[in-house]
């Protein structure tokens, strides 16, 4: 079956959306969380903004009528209309549908274009069903990270046995609206005075959503019983089957999950012998079924009468469940441990010690020497508004945390003195001084044409090396006076003489003749771009490729991409943007992982800004200006001086020399590089399973690793308090700083770190046991230096601290 998309629209965005469709014959199911009908036309609108690739699979849209009563023909015909015009404009050619519900009667679709009543029909619309329905619980399962597959640990069911997986069904209902969609797909199989069973109650939102709905309809359901222990025994199914079925009333049981089917069929056999053949059931989540499954008298009362929504999609090592002495994972040398499941919360119990990272060497090494380039070409800014021609493809309409600014890269540049607070970078520096060595910076051009060329000679099969065509955005070839184009045309004939490079906009309609020609023409083509984020762009010219030669009744083309720069925020978004071309026809020359929104910056604005009805600060002429220049917006090169705290006017802002993150970047690039191996390192714990695991960044490692106090500060700017570890016990924090501090031996490097130190402990990522030792060594800075200029952010933080932790009498 085709991978299926799901999509929530409201009328002001998309709340929620699947993975797009990976193969012809997709099936999309939408649902509308809006008031009422009327606000249709603005939640349909937002089709737009959903994955053009993922679109251009589908060959079947069905929506969920949004309101609980029945749909009158002219409403729903109205708005089936309406959602084919959509389409059209999205040119997305398939059959669309209606489905709704109401109490006690079957789910039944209207579709556009017709009906017929025979059973054909009828079968075909059933799996249809099954599929709408698999693929939202499937949504809500990955959107509420609900299937846990730990890499370094397995888990001990509450049935005793062990496994490398586990469902927690409860973490897929995150609002009001997931329980309601879920118990919307159970209003068919209630009656007035249907009695619930559930297995665990960590499913009662789910249940009562359906109480709810029922009560709307002028239908009041029965009682509601919850298993009281796991794994239940047969004495307690019947007891809780015969609390439910008041009056011998019918019975809907729900099972959360199924993993060895002996829960499901215990509970079976106890509807069986109570209610007789008055009952249904549905299981959610089956780990060790093979597909969802609808209602079937035929199949005997342990499949007829119940139905399976969802089968995990897992590899056979997180699918075994085996008894503790037979389980190959507690053998295991990298999964050995095991983690217990609460049986009452079926949440997972923490492990009695964090798991201890840094931030991600090797992933910095990987991207040290596109840091250089960008430092030494002032392309890094913080907290920016995005290009005018990529705006409306970022997630943060407004600012980008981290920018990276590719007109100024487009350009060689020419080598530069190490900058100071007094003399920062700037667009014709003068000669380094005495002592300073200029900075001899690879450009952009020089760097991924030696990636270019490695790969063409590496690798002569691969995709960059025998593609017939290459294309790239008009909006990207137009910067920099035209620069951009000028660079993939070097780029590409140095490696690739005589290859064809055009480009296309955004908007289809503007192609050329001649590229269109070209697509029809081209079997092999690779897409180019400087910089990805989202992928957005790079994705609607490949469904404009793929349009074009559909439209011309031609196979789909081999379609890969050349990127520069790629630069999400998570692996997964990462893996979101390569899939529509397969890994092996994706190549990025540098690759970072990096937030979107705020940079680190805002923390600290929003902290200050808090701090202005305090009349001990808000008298501090350095809290005036350090606010002034967080409000002014954009922090760039320029500026790299207002950075970290402690720094003189005269102070250097370079990194020193034999860094993984970059050789001798300013402030700012380490901050942003820092900021980037930090991602990598939180993003590891998504991978492998964020549940139950603890992962803290482990300060003392991190302070004995790096001596440079660039890289400490920044590393202190991205953590977030609750990232922090100091020690197994909090006194342990006090000799880790007072080892950090002894480190120091020049006035600059104290000042810096003790600087950041203050903002670190108001910001409550000091323990409160090391906060004494910071103020102490502020207070010796402050009466030793002779360099006022520096010590206002000292001053400042002094008094944020006799605030914030007042001293022992």
């Amino acid at each position: 079956m085709a991978r299926d998309m799901y999509a929530r629209l409201t009328a002001t965005r998309v709340a929620m959306e699947s993975q797009p469709a990976s193969t012809a014959g997709a099936l999309l199911f939408l649902d509308l969380e809006i008031e009422d009908v009327e606000r249709a036309v603005e939640a349909l609108g937002h089709l737009r903004r959903m994955s053009p690739v993922g679109l251009g699979n589908v060959a079947m849209v069905v929506v969920r009528w949004p309101n609980p009563d029945e749909p009158a023909e002219p409403a729903a015909r109205s708005l089936l209309e309406l959602l084919r015009d959509q389409l059209d404009a999205l040119r997305v050619s398939a059959s669309i549908g209606l489905v709704s519900v109401r109490v006690g009667e079957q789910h039944s679709i209207q579709w556009l274009d017709g009906q017929n009543s025979d059973g054909a029909q009828e079968s075909f619309d059933l799996q249809v069903l099954v599929r709408c329905r698999q693929v939202e619980l499937a949504t809500l399962i990955k959107n509420g990270r609900a299937l846990w597959q730990p890499e370094h640990y397995h888990y001990r069911l509450p049935s005793g046995r062990h496994s490398g997986s586990f469902v927690r069904l409860a973490d897929a209902v995150r609002s009001v609206r997931d329980a309601d969609v879920l118990a919307w797909w159970l209003l068919s199989d209630v009656e007035s005075g249907s009695g619930l069973v559930i297995d665990t109650s960590t499913i009662v939102p789910i249940a009562l959503a359906l109480r709810s709905q029922c009560a709307a309809a002028g239908v009041q359901l029965g009682a509601l019983h919850s298993l009281r222990s796991y794994p239940a025994t047969l004495s307690e199914f019947a007891r809780a089957v015969r609390d439910a079925s008041i009056r011998n009333a019918p019975v809907l049981a729900l099972l959360s999950v199924s993993s060895t089917g002996t829960l499901k069929e215990r509970l079976v056999t106890a509807l069986k012998s109570v209610v007789g053949d008055r009952w249904r059931m549905h299981v959610f989540v089956d780990k060790l079924g093979t597909e969802a499954t609808a209602f079937d008298s035929s199949l005997g009362d342990l499949v007829g009468n119940t139905c399976t929504w969802f089968c995990t999609d897992i590899d056979d090592t997180y699918r075994s469940e085996l008894p503790a002495q037979a389980c190959k994972l507690c053998k295991s040398g990298t999964r050995a441990r095991v983690v217990q499941i609460d049986p009452r919360s079926f949440d997972g119990l923490v492990l009695p010690d964090p798991k201890l990272v840094t931030p991600d060497i090797r992933f910095a090494e990987q991207s040290g020497d596109f840091w250089s380039i960008c430092d030494g070409a002032n392309a890094l800014a913080l907290d920016v508004e995005p290009h005018p021609s990529s705006a409306p493809f970022r997630p943060h309409r407004f600012t980008m945390g981290i920018r990276v600014d590719f007109d100024p890269l487009l350009v060689k540049p020419e080598p530069v003195s190490l900058p100071t607070s007094s003399n920062p970078p700037s667009a014709s520096p003068e000669p380094a001084e005495a002592g300073q060595s200029p900075k001899s910076v690879e450009t952009l051009q020089e760097a991924a044409s030696k990636f270019l060329a490695r790969l063409v000679d590496n690798s002569p099969d691969s995709f960059p090396a025998r593609s017939q065509l290459f294309v790239g955005l008009a909006s990207e070839f137009q910067r920099g006076d035209g620069a951009g184009e000028a660079f993939f045309r070097t780029l590409l004939g140095n490696v690739r003489p005589g290859v064809e490079v055009h480009a296309v906009s955004a908007q289809e309609e503007h192609a050329s003749k001649e590229l269109r020609e070209l697509i029809k023409s081209r079997d092999q083509i690779c897409l180019v771009a400087l910089g990805v984020v989202t992928g957005a762009s790079l994705h609607n010219v490949l469904a404009y490729i793929q349009h074009v030669r559909r439209d011309l009744n031609l196979p789909a083309a081999e379609v890969g991409a050349l990127v520069i720069h790629l630069r999400p925020p998570s692996e997964r978004e990462r893996s979101t943007i390569i899939n529509p071309f397969g890994s092996s026809r994706f190549h990025a020359i540098y690759e970072s992982l990096l937030p979107y929104g705020r940079s680190p910056m805002r923390d600290e604005q929003d902290y200050l800004n808090s701090l202005s009805h305090w009349t001990e600060i808000e008298t501090i002429d350095y809290f005036r200006t350090r606010l002034d220049y967080l409000r002014e917006g954009s922090l760039d090169a320029q500026e790299n001086m207002g950075i970290f705290w402690g720094l003189d006017k005269d102070d250097p802002v370079i990194m020193r020399p034999g860094s993984w993150y970059g050789e001798s970047l300013s402030g700012l690039a380490t901050l942003i590089a820092v900021g980037s191996a930090i991602q990598r390192r939180r993003h590891v714990q998504e991978t492998a399973g964020i549940a139950p695991e603890w992962r803290q960044f482990e300060i003392p490692a991190v302070f004995r690793s790096y001596y440079d106090p660039f890289i400490v500060a920044s590393v202190l700017r991205w953590l977030q308090p609750e990232e922090c570890w100091w020690g197994r016990e909090v006194d342990a924090s006090v000799q880790v700083v007072r080892e950090l501090l002894n480190s120091y031996s020049s006035q600059h490097d104290r000042r810096l770190i003790i600087g950041e130190l203050l903002l670190a402990a108001a910001l409550g990522k000091v323990p409160v046991p090391a906060v004494s030792i910071v103020r102490d060594q502020a207070r010796g800075v402050l009466e030793n230096s002779e360099q006022e200029r520096a010590l206002g952010a000292i001053e400042m933080g002094l008094a944020i601290l006799d605030k914030e932790f007042p001293a022992d009498e």
